[in-house]
């Protein structure tokens, strides 16, 4: 797969916003929340929901290490993880990992 990495896009008058007419595929992004809808200019599209709560199913190994880079640091929106009966959840010696950074749970 190709990869294009791009720091501005400028649309043809240099002040207006790009539109990607064919539209465009993103993969790899995780927002923080989803707006119930996406008309803007409505209350809908400036109100937002996100998960509460992830559960790790039975079988499942999961391990949290973070780096120098990002100051040792992880941080979730979720208010609770919960950890089936098999299940193993495991945050490394050193990682912060902070949950319900946006405090709404």
């Amino acid at each position: 797969m190709s990869e294009i990495r791009v720091e501005n896009i400028i649309g043809e008058t240099g002040t207006d916003a790009v539109k990607f007419t064919k539209g465009i595929n993103v993969t790899g992004v995780s927002g923080f929340s989803t707006a119930l809808s996406n008309t803007e200019g409505t209350l809908e599209n400036l109100v937002f929901k996100t998960t509460e709560a992830f559960t790790i199913g039975s079988g499942t190994s999961i391990r949290l290490e973070s780096d120098n880079i990002s100051g040792n640091t992880l941080f979730t929106r979720l208010g609770r993880i919960n950890v089936s009966t098999g299940a193993t959840f495991h945050v490394s010696a050193g990682t912060t990992f902070v949950m319900n950074v946006l405090n709404v749970f």
